[in-house]
């Protein structure tokens, strides 16, 4: 009991005095934190024996990227419609500018009057639709395009669309073919040019 009664009559040690106005920083700088770390600043400028030349990125550039392949033949992205058209009226000539500049080739055809062939309007995959071509399934294929399952499928629609149109009622049909009308609105202003940049 002696012994535990020594221990607490111990005096405490004291610790070195400090004013009040040390413990008062002690406290700010406790609460001000991570915002009290002094920043550092990083320069961005280049040392002048590290500056490269734009050759030699070039160089480094073409040594491990090997060059974009490019396509032998065109890919076939969408058959936008399909129409009688006069025979031979197609490919290049039937783009939108070669038809502003030199006349539609199919002006004036009459299904009834002259022969005519099928002929499909052509969405080419990385060209903007002012390229698009009508194009005839031989031509299609004498061109070896890819994508040719994509005109299959619009057939198919196609058939399926008829076959629907000759058993819907007179009011589905005309809801049909207004949404048909918004639909080539909407496809001839993507040939419009929207602004130059």
């Amino acid at each position: 009991a002696n012994a535990r009664n020594g221990r607490n009559n111990k005096a405490p040690k004291k610790k070195p005095s400090r004013s009040s106005s040390d413990d008062e920083d002690d406290y700010k700088k406790a609460l001000a934190g991570p915002r009290r770390q002094a920043t550092v600043n990083v320069s961005y400028k280049e040392d002048e024996e590290l500056k490269t030349d734009s050759d030699d990125l070039v160089e480094v550039c073409g040594e491990d990227v090997p060059p974009p392949e490019e396509d032998e033949f065109e890919t076939l992205e969408r058959v936008m419609e399909m129409r009688m058209g006069r025979k031979g009226a197609t490919g290049a000539v039937t783009t939108v500018y070669a038809v502003e500049a030199d006349g539609d080739p199919n002006a004036n055809f009459d299904p009834n009057r002259q022969p005519g062939e099928v002929q499909y309007l052509i969405k080419w995959k990385n060209w903007s639709h002012i390229h698009n071509t009508w194009e005839t399934e031989e031509t299609l294929k004498q061109q070896n395009v890819k994508g040719m399952k994509k005109l299959d499928n619009f057939k198919k629609k196609e058939q399926e669309k008829k076959k629907w149109l000759k058993a819907a009622s007179p009011e589905d049909v005309e809801y049909f073919n207004c949404q048909q009308e918004l639909m080539d609105d909407l496809h001839s202003q993507y040939q419009l040019v929207e602004r130059i940049i």
